[in-house]
């Protein structure tokens, strides 16, 4: 019952040479017909003693403004602060209002920060929040990355979190600092469907300025067009690509897929899936290389 992703969406093949092999890209973007649909978000942020006062200052102020600027009619929303152990400001998902705007402001008035980081168990806790299919569930992370309770290791936070998200919550990271342990906040956000930023200013006066990329980085999965998009290529088609999980398509963005193929490959043939709410798309693919930029 899919509809025609081909009718939807704008592909395009790219390529280059190198030694023994052919590299390609291939660019996805949102057609005019596609629209936005509701989207889940929760933003947690780390309130251990790592992240400072007046980091805190800054990302409390950020946070308020990122929910009014990165919500849409129909979207969905939670807050968490996290230590050695985690609280979400509300039981349940709240409804984009002015009264849940103003309650999570208040919540978030109250964030300090103390204590020891336990990374690990707060993102997983996400895992168990109800989902409904249609919509992307998204998680903003603003955190130093300073792991130092529970699971610790960074590797194991990686491999242990990638298996069990397995690509169902989208997870951005914001790292508050220079000095941010880049590669969780990287690799994790690349392994599981997102994206990263990493504030880098130094020196005393930045820390009241930490929070201040955060409402850029939200901007960039503002208005989701096609969810849990999936990518197969043909049996005839020898490509080895990257990632093996797509990022969701946002409307004014694009999704790119890397690879190589031996010399002589005459296509990439490719059948790509995506969900747009209830709406599910697939279209097939064949790109001649000699037709390639």
């Amino acid at each position: 019952d899919a509809k025609d992703l081909m009718q939807v969406v704008d592909v395009r093949l790219s390529r280059a040479a190198a030694a023994g092999m052919t590299l390609f890209r291939v660019t996805v973007t949102p057609g005019p017909t596609l629209r936005p649909v509701p989207k889940d978000v929760v933003v947690l942020i780390d309130a251990s003693g790592s992240i400072g006062r007046d980091r805190m200052g800054s990302i409390r102020s950020a946070a308020k403004r990122i929910l009014r600027s990165a919500a849409n009619t129909g979207d969905r929303f939670n807050l968490v602060a996290f230590r050695d152990r985690y609280s979400y400001a509300f039981r349940s998902w709240q409804e984009c209002t002015e009264s849940s705007f103003k309650a999570a402001e208040r919540w978030l008035g109250n964030v300090a920060p103390f204590g020891r980081t336990d990374v690990f168990a707060t993102i997983s806790s996400v895992l168990t929040l109800p989902r409904e299919p249609t919509r992307p569930l998204i998680a903003l992370v603003v955190t130093d990355g300073d792991a130092n309770s529970g699971v610790s290791n960074t590797a194991e936070i990686l491999s242990k979190f990638s298996a069990l998200n397995d690509g169902l919550v989208s997870v951005y990271m914001y790292g508050v600092k220079k000095s941010a342990n880049r590669e969780l906040i990287d690799v994790l956000t690349r392994g599981n469907r997102g994206e990263s930023f990493i504030f880098q200013d130094e020196g005393w006066f930045s820390r009241t300025r930490a929070g201040e990329g955060l409402e850029g980085l939200s901007n960039r999965f503002r208005d989701p067009v096609l969810s849990d998009l999936r990518v197969v290529f043909a049996t005839d088609c020898p490509a080895v690509a990257y990632p093996r999980l797509l990022r969701n398509l946002y409307l004014g963005g694009s999704v790119e897929i890397v690879g190589q193929v031996p010399p002589g490959t005459k296509e990439i043939a490719l059948s790509l899936k995506g969900l747009n709410g209830k709406e599910a798309y697939e279209g097939f693919f064949r790109l001649p290389l000699d037709r390639a930029a």
